[in-house]
């Protein structure tokens, strides 16, 4: 099998593609949220540029056709200046709830220079009730707005509907240089 590096950009969607591999991409403004996938874990990483410093928003990454149907969220907070990621579900339009089993694992979450950043993993199939399986095609909602939080820390609703996108996680495979403990994104 001949593997070529090219890139592939459809709307806001990016395939990178290095040797074998192919690393995703979704941006838009001063959101950017790189995704690949070893057998286990789905492995994100959620940038946001230009972080206005001292406001309480959150953003994030959601799996799921819409909220009526139910939506599979991974909520990023930053609130009183830290940086929270949580497991959650979000059924109708009411505050998504925090799942039982919160299996997100945080690698780093960090909020300098001006720049939001956080790093994370997810299984890619779950034993937890909550979860989406995310083993093959399905569609992605990316809150590329911030949006408020209240004044205890809990979501409000998005100043912008989150762009919906299908996502095919077969085509987005971590990166050559992966080691057993680092996806190459």
């Amino acid at each position: 099998m001949l593997c070529n590096t090219f890139q592939e950009q459809i709307e806001r969607f990016e395939v990178i593609r290095t040797g074998c591999s192919a690393a995703c991409k979704y941006e838009q403004g001063q959101y950017q949220l790189l995704f690949a996938r070893d057998r286990e874990y789905v492995h994100l990483q959620l940038t946001y540029l230009r972080y206005p410093i001292g406001v309480n928003t959150w953003t994030g990454v959601a799996f799921g056709h819409s909220m009526n149907d139910g939506l599979d969220f991974i909520g990023v907070r930053v609130f009183n200046n830290k940086v929270s990621v949580t497991d959650e579900f979000a059924r109708g339009f009411r505050v998504p709830q925090l799942d039982a089993r919160q299996n997100v694992i945080v690698q780093y979450a960090s909020l300098s220079n001006g720049d939001l950043q956080v790093r994370f993993v997810r299984p890619v199939l779950s034993n937890d009730t909550a979860d989406l399986s995310l083993d093959s095609c399905l569609p992605w909602q990316f809150p590329f707005v911030l949006s408020p939080l209240d004044a205890t820390g809990q979501i409000r609703k998005h100043q912008v509907t989150p762009h919906g996108m299908v996502i095919c996680m077969d085509q987005c495979l971590c990166g050559p240089a992966s080691t057993s403990n680092r996806c190459q994104l």
